[in-house]
């Protein structure tokens, strides 16, 4: 991952509170950093990290979307042998828009899903977000970017569209072709444009639907002490089957948030100022990632570490997946009118009945400068109603392991991974 890390950001993201965890008296903050010099010439540039202060209702919120990633994470971890990486968070967005659209028993599901009491107090979560989350660190890069698709004759509600303008940030496209060769290539130029050309091409056909939205997350962060490639060398990785593999290790002393509790490895790496991190979770050589992620209340672990001086050793990393339609995965985590029959009116005067679609396309990759990952999520409808160096320990990450992007101050999960292989 080359090139310049950027200074401006133009959308954010959603995260999860977390409780308690390794205690210790010496637990340590990320720490500030007042001055970063990251501007062209020099010239310094204020990176104070602060919190961002959350309602108890938003909170709640917050705590829900993780809950439901780490459960949307397990639901994708089917294969043990193979690696994941995932944003429960830009699928909550964009089944936040959807939200929006429906009435009745399908609007009242969604907020459940989502942790919410309303609208109102969803979507003003959702917009404070947006607004705050890319002030917080200017070392990072975190994008949240959402449009809304519609073919000719589809129109949207001047209510719902000025509400997706205002919470959402939303830019609508209509009169789209979304049937042809031409529809499907507009979509993927907007997907390669908010992704920093991860994603070029999230639709690999044309969208049978009269509308189609679509939800982006673009993530790049750099770690607040960098890996010295010069260190970096060829080791051990024992994969989930057994299997010792060779992978190229990353190595820096720094000073980090780690513990090991009831055998599970904990790890925070900071990036830039400390107000993200990658939270690593390596379970014990007898334990899988399956079995932390069927008991959420292991990732509390992660709050209250102490910060210790270590030896990192951490595999360079690239996952990508593609998931064609995750409505079945989503039915089995409880929502489920919304791709049956539902009441649309709220959204549109046309004929629509349900979403039929959704798709998810995925890319992450960290190396010795920091991650990259990016997320678009997009959904369909149809209006057919149907079936539905000093002496240091060492921390060494060579066998299986899941990792977090984490929000500091909220919790809030950016996006998930689990590493089977490497």
């Amino acid at each position: 991952m080359n090139g310049k890390y950027r200074i401006s950001m133009i959308a954010a993201v959603a995260l999860g509170l977390l409780a308690a965890g390794c205690s210790s008296e010496n637990v340590v903050d990320p720490g500030l950093v007042d001055d970063i010099d990251i501007a062209e010439g020099g010239d310094k540039i204020d990176n104070t990290r602060y919190d961002l202060v959350l309602t108890d209702g938003e909170a709640d919120v917050v705590s829900a979307y993780n809950r439901r990633s780490v459960a949307f994470l397990d639901k994708l971890a089917v294969d043990e042998a193979e690696n994941v990486y995932t944003s429960g968070l830009s699928l909550n967005m964009l089944l936040s828009m959807f939200a929006n659209g429906v009435a009745g028993e399908a609007r009242a599901e969604l907020l459940d899903y989502l942790g919410a009491n309303s609208l109102s107090e969803l979507n003003g979560l959702n917009s404070k977000l947006m607004s705050e989350l890319v002030k917080m660190d200017r070392e990072s890069a975190l994008y949240i970017a959402n449009s809304l698709w519609a073919s000719h004759g589809f129109t949207f509600s001047s209510s719902y569209r000025e509400l997706m303008e205002e919470s959402y940030s939303g830019t609508f496209y209509t009169d789209i072709p979304l049937s042809t060769r031409q529809g499907k290539d507009a979509v993927n130029q907007w997907c390669s444009d908010k992704t920093e050309g991860l994603i070029p091409e999230f639709l690999d056909q044309p969208v049978e639907s009269p509308y189609f939205s679509v939800n982006a997350l673009y993530f790049k962060g750099k770690w607040s002490k960098e890996f010295d490639k010069s260190l970096t060398s060829p080791g051990r990785f024992t994969t989930a089957d057994g299997t010792v593999v060779s992978a190229d290790f990353m190595e820096a002393v720094m000073d980090v948030k780690t513990c090991e509790k009831d055998g599970t490895l904990i790890l925070e790496i900071p990036f830039g100022n400390g107000a993200f991190e990658f939270d690593v979770m390596m379970p014990a050589e007898d334990q899988t990632i399956k079995g932390l992620l069927a008991d959420t209340q292991n990732l509390s672990m992660l709050d209250n570490v102490p910060v210790d001086r270590v030896r990192v050793r951490l595999p360079r990393l690239k996952i990508e997946n593609r998931y064609d339609n995750l409505v079945e995965v989503i039915r089995e985590m409880g929502v489920t009118k919304l791709f049956s029959e539902a009441d649309f009116s709220g959204m549109t005067s046309a004929d629509i009945k349900k979403v039929d679609v959704i798709k998810q396309k995925n890319v992450f990759e960290i190396d010795e400068e920091g991650a990259e990952g990016a997320t678009v999520t997009g959904g369909g409808m149809t209006s057919a109603v149907g079936p539905g160096a000093a002496t240091v320990q060492t921390v060494s990450i060579d066998r299986p392991f899941m990792f977090i992007v984490r929000e500091t101050s909220t919790g809030l999960y950016v996006s998930l991974g689990a590493v089977n292989k490497i």
